[in-house]
Formats: structure tokens, sequence, C-alpha cells
């Protein structure tokens, strides 16, 4: 089909304060590559610096607030003391390619696997997963919810001095 079908798909579009080149994102997804120890490695900023290209943004997936948070290691690790400066040269390069840069943000929460943390899961409830974890995890308390709060608060900080132009919050399969 001729492009002029989708004369919306491909004009600009204002999302909140962020100007979009057309209406097209590359949405979050799992690459199971691409760090070490929470830092992007070339293959990595070669990878979206391609998948970047024609899209008006583009979506890295799931940045762990926390240490417990993490699903897998190989995922940017927004608690690191140089997360920003490690994880700037990928916002870089979607910027370069002419995307806007965001960063999904998350914990795992009760889907959060020992294997992975070292750690059980937390959760605001002791209910277990019903697939793939089998571990029950630790219910919350108030204190532990505000901390985990103010680490999606540092997070998000984090991901704008680090030159992402918007944040996703991963909210979804069992996830805080």
């Amino acid at each position: 089909m001729p492009t002029s079908s989708y004369r919306r798909l491909f004009s600009e579009w204002r999302l909140g304060p962020i100007e979009l080149r057309n209406r097209i994102v590359l949405s979050a997804m799992t690459t199971g590559f691409g760090y070490d120890a929470g830092a992007p490695d070339d293959d990595l900023l070669a990878y979206f610096a391609a998948r970047s290209r024609g899209v008006a943004m583009a979506t890295v997936a799931f940045g762990a607030v926390a240490p417990e948070g993490r699903v897998e290691q190989k995922i940017p690790w927004m608690w690191r003391p140089d997360a920003a400066a490690v994880l700037a040269p990928l916002a870089a390069a979607i910027d370069a390619a002419g995307a806007v840069a965001c960063l999904q943000l998350g914990h795992g929460g009760r889907q959060v696997s020992p294997k992975v943390t070292g750690a059980n899961p937390v959760a605001p409830s002791p209910l277990p997963p019903e697939v793939h974890v089998a571990v029950a995890p630790h219910e919350l308390s108030t204190a532990e919810t505000r901390e985990l709060v103010a680490a999606f608060i540092h997070s998000a900080g984090v991901a704008a001095e680090a030159g992402f132009g918007a944040v996703e919050i991963h909210g979804a399969h069992g996830y805080l």
C-alpha cells in the first residue's frame, strides 16, 4: 500500500511535551544480551542505533530500579552510582538515529527468581505467582514500599540525566 494510506502514521505528533517525528514507537523488548553489570556494551549500542532509524521513539527495556528487582542480569542497573554516565551512550545512540530515547523502568516483584538475585522476591502480599517462580515473596512493609517508590523516582532522574527523553513504567506480569 502506498504511504499516503498511512498519512497519520507518518505525521508528526505531540506526546505531552515531546515532539515525535511520526507515530511509530519501538516497544520495549528484552534482548538477553548487551549489558555487563548493568552497563550497555557496543553490541547493544549498535542494536538500538539500527532499530531507532525511522521510528519516533525507541524504548529500552527494563531498567531495574533496585538489585532485588532484576528479572535477569543483562539489563540496566539503575542503582549503580554511575548509571547516568554508563547509560548516556545508549540514549545518545538512539538520539543520533533521530528517535526519542525512552527507558522502561521496573521491579520484578514476585516474578523475580532467586537464581537471578540471590534473594527471595518481594511483593505487596506473600502470594507466589502461579507460574515461573515457586518461591513465596516477602510481603513488603509500608516503609519498604516507600523505599521502592523512592527507587523509581531516583531511576527516573537517572534516566533523564543520561539523556532519555521519556520513561515508561513496567507494571504488568506481576511486577511492582
